[in-house]
Formats: C-alpha cells, sequence, structure tokens
C-alpha cells in the first residue's frame, strides 16, 4: 500500500506532525539586546553558613553544579550581552597586538619586593585560600 502512495503525501504523514509542534522564536521590539543594564542597586548577600557533613554528603554522593536549566542573562539569540561583568573586548571593539598581549591586566601584579601580610583566611569549603596585602597595600 506504501508504494501507491505519492511521494509528497509520504512526506506530509511522516512530517506534518512535527512541523506543527515547532514554535518560532519569540522577539521583542529591543532585540536582540547587546548592553544589560545591570545598574540596579542589590543588597549583599546575607551569610550562609553550610554544615561540613552536608557539604562533604553533597560534594561526594551528589552532583553539584550539573544544571538541566537553560542559561540565564543571555539574549534571545543566546548571546552574552555587554555589562559590567562582561566585555566583549576583541568581538567588537578591535585591540591592538599590544592590547591582545597584555591581556586583562590592568596593573603589573603584586608588589614582590615588601614582605606580604595575611588579612584573612577562607573558613568555608573544601578548598584553602587566603586574603594577602602586599607592599603597596593592594
Amino acid at each position: 500500500m506504501l508504494r501507491r502512495l505519492p511521494f509528497g503525501l509520504m512526506l506530509l504523514l511522516l512530517f506534518g506532525g512535527a512541523a506543527s509542534t515547532v514554535q518560532a522564536q519569540t522577539f521583542l521590539s529591543d532585540d536582540p539586546v547587546r548592553v544589560d543594564p545591570d545598574t540596579l542597586d542589590i543588597d549583599p548577600p546575607a551569610e550562609f553558613v553550610v554544615s561540613d557533613y552536608y557539604n562533604a554528603l553533597r560534594n561526594v554522593l551528589g552532583s553539584p553544579g550539573e544544571v538541566d536549566a537553560p542559561a540565564v542573562n543571555v539574549n534571545t539569540l543566546g548571546e552574552v550581552p555587554r555589562s559590567t561583568w562582561y566585555a566583549p573586548r576583541h568581538y567588537v571593539d578591535r585591540m591592538t597586538i599590544e592590547e591582545l598581549v597584555r591581556g586583562p591586566n590592568t596593573v603589573s601584579g603584586p608588589d614582590t619586593t615588601a614582605p606580604w601580610s595575611v588579612v584573612s583566611m577562607k573558613v568555608q569549603g573544601v578548598t584553602p585560600g587566603m586574603t594577602i596585602e602586599d607592599g603597596r597595600g593592594d
């Protein structure tokens, strides 16, 4: 019986139902957003104390970091807009060879000619860490 159906009708039967379920991307009048106006004031985060037992169980038996959700803070094209935390440096505004070689650093790094002072220690999590102050006070 399938040999008697015209080829076009077979395609319609095979793919016709799938085409009706596809939805078009919804665009707004200002799409795609190229700059994220993330200049709103926010409250500082509250201190959150995690139990060492919960932290160990979550990281040994669980799957932290595995999130099955769409990305947030992207525009309708899936691109990350320019904001206070992201700048598409060479993609949008071409950089000189000197700027590309220097990288994102704007200072020469910590002062290694004077001793450093430990300002605070990291007290949570499994990775040790500390905040230091160099001879220049940075």
